[in-house]
């Protein structure tokens, strides 16, 4: 029975992940008008789900971080790890439905932190380890996304400027290409133009047409994207290894229930949080939110393959608040303090609901 449970609060996890996280990847296409939010959607998740399957093969070191890293030897993280998820889910999937972008890295460690503490008090705790492989990143990350964004844009922006000139244009098949059998295959032609997307229309019938710079934009989202995926599936993953059942079954299978989890949340319930990141903290265009992207990617990538847990949600909105400064767009700073006292209130959140959890754990046999 606390197998089956632990399995459906870990997939819950993930689902209020996915609803809080899917935002970090698609937020600036959506409010810089590149895509509606439904194909941005989409893309997202897609990218979100072969980051997933890519945390399989590459997210061996968080996966080892978050299933005994932070914990005193001899603890077993089975052990605790129906508490942690409760603590975690319920303080994101919270914010997810009130709209605020807040990061599941948190809320894990902060679950981590309380379930230990009420069972084997500060000593069941490395207190060190936490603080160097898990708070520091968490701290340092946003800093370095918003510096970055703030000095790349600029020449990030002159460089883009003569691209908002060229579209990218993909027309129906001109010819057809006869095999050996006699088969006949057709494939669309790909044709690149100087001037406006509706000139396109002049080489033939179009499939799809967009501003180059705006298939660029396309691609960094779905890169970031990619990247939440592969950084975000270990930490919950590592909630289920400690479990004996599942590590006989497949080492794959935590991966696959975090996976469907991001997966569902994305798609049924990441609107709120997306609006938020989209629309209340700066006004973005395709060159902002390409670089935004381009900054979130990249960082969260690398810290994903060093094993530095850093959070996607920290590294995308101080991007995206870098982005508003640097371009002039300006920063609507109430919004970014609300964001920020949803970041310091979700430790502690998380932490009191898995002590809870934990204490009356304790008494169950």
């Amino acid at each position: 029975m606390i197998e089956v449970l632990l399995f459906l609060l870990v997939f819950l996890l993930a689902y209020s992940n996915g609803a809080n996280d899917i935002s970090k990847g698609i937020a600036t296409l959506v409010g810089s008008g590149t895509t509606l939010y439904q194909p941005a959607m989409l893309w997202g998740v897609f990218a979100t789900a072969l980051g997933s399957v890519a945390a399989i093969v590459f997210g061996g070191l968080l996966l080892k971080v978050f299933s005994d890293g932070v914990l005193m030897s001899g603890v077993d993280p089975a052990r605790i790890s129906l508490a942690v998820a409760s603590g975690a889910m319920l303080w994101v999937l919270v914010s997810s439905r009130i709209g605020l972008p807040v990061s599941t890295t948190h809320a894990l460690i902060g679950g981590i932190l309380g379930a230990a503490v009420a069972e084997f008090g500060n000593e069941g705790v490395n207190w060190s380890s936490l603080e160097s492989k898990a708070l520091l990143p968490l701290f340092v990350s946003p800093i370095a996304s918003f510096s970055l964004s703030y000095i790349l844009f600029p020449p990030m922006s002159r460089r883009l400027a003569k691209s908002k000139e060229y579209c990218l244009c993909v027309h129906e098949p001109e010819a057809a290409l006869t095999t050996t059998n006699t088969l006949a295959m057709t494939f669309p032609v790909l044709h690149v133009r100087r001037g406006e997307v509706k000139e396109c229309a002049a080489d033939g019938e179009v499939r799809f047409s967009m501003k180059i710079v705006g298939a660029l934009h396309l691609l960094s989202a779905g890169l970031t994207s990619f990247a939440r995926g592969l950084n975000d599936t270990p930490k919950m993953a590592a909630l289920l290894v400690g479990m004996q059942a599942v590590t006989m079954r497949s080492s794959a299978l935590p991966y696959v229930i975090v996976g469907l989890g991001i997966i569902v949340g994305g798609l049924v319930d990441g609107r709120r949080v997306t609006e938020t990141l989209s629309r209340r903290i700066t006004t973005l265009h395709p060159v902002q939110g390409f670089t935004s992207n381009a900054v979130t990617s990249v960082l969260v990538i690398v810290g994903s393959l060093l094993g530095l847990p850093f959070s996607t949600t920290h590294v995308s909105t101080g991007s995206i608040v870098g982005i508003g400064v640097a371009s002039g767009e300006g920063v609507r700073w109430r919004m970014v303090r609300d964001i920020l006292i949803a970041w310091l209130v979700t430790l502690p959140s998380a932490a009191i609901v898995a002590f809870i959890v934990q204490r009356i754990c304790i008494d169950i046999p």
